[in-house]
């Protein structure tokens, strides 16, 4: 992996003076606002990210949305000469993606990265000390990953976050938004089937056939199991039409 210091930081004046730019227009649309954080980002950030831009499912509210302090956030981070660059990048990135957030009704800010800053799970594992199986289950929980030549690597920030616990609960929040608002109708409908699907393995038949049994709902593992398991199917029913 390719080492990467201060120096290789792209701070010019364009840089700058599109950030003064930004700060003298607090009244700038939502449009603008998005598209110059992706020329900062791509300027400053050069050497460790390739491009950044909206998904194809992104939806820009009409509305204007004014975020100064998460801005002047950003604005501090990007300015600060006391970051190393991997430290400026992910602190830079988590606040870019919550004003991306706040602008858009839909869709996902896509980051592509230079493959020499790109970890293996084992390099990964090694930089944060955890286990494959805790790494895995980072994962699960948003832990950002990116395909290289159809191998799962991890973006060299990804060991900034990790490692510290206040830096982990902001991204599980986060991710945990994003994803919520991205789910359609099959996505939905898929979360519901493995619900029914767990509770189908637990009880050893489909609903229907348990609701016609002599179950007595005390002596089931969860009280609240029939009632749940009654509102999820009801729910796939609806949704199915």
């Amino acid at each position: 992996m390719t080492e990467m210091n201060k120096d290789d930081m792209a701070n010019n004046k364009s840089i700058d003076t599109l950030m003064k730019k930004m700060q003298e227009n607090p009244e700038m649309s939502n449009v603008e606002v998005i598209n110059s954080y992706i020329s900062i980002f791509e300027s400053f950030f050069k050497p460790y990210l390739i491009k950044v831009g909206p998904s194809a499912n992104t939806v820009i509210k009409e509305e204007l949305v004014i975020q100064q302090p998460l801005q002047d956030k950003l604005f501090h981070i990007l300015s600060s000469q006391d970051l190393k660059i991997i430290e400026a990048f992910a602190q830079a990135k988590y606040f870019l993606d919550r004003v991306f957030f706040n602008m858009t009704e839909m869709g996902a800010l896509e980051y592509v990265y230079n493959p020499d800053f790109l970890l293996t799970s084992e390099e990964l594992n090694r930089q944060i000390g955890v286990s494959h199986k805790t790494l895995h289950r980072y994962t699960e929980r948003g832990m950002e990953t990116v395909c290289d030549n159809g191998i799962k690597k991890y973006p060299l920030h990804n060991s900034y976050y990790w490692g510290n616990g206040l830096w982990v609960a902001r991204l599980q929040i986060l991710n945990q938004v994003f994803r919520l608002r991205s789910r359609t109708i099959e996505d939905i409908k898929s979360e519901i089937k493995e619900q029914i699907k767990k509770f189908e393995s637990t009880y050893g038949m489909p609903f229907k056939q348990f609701a016609q049994t002599d179950y007595d709902p005390n002596e089931m593992e969860n009280a609240t199991d029939f009632r749940e398991w009654q509102h999820l199917t009801e729910e796939l029913k609806e949704l199915e039409g």
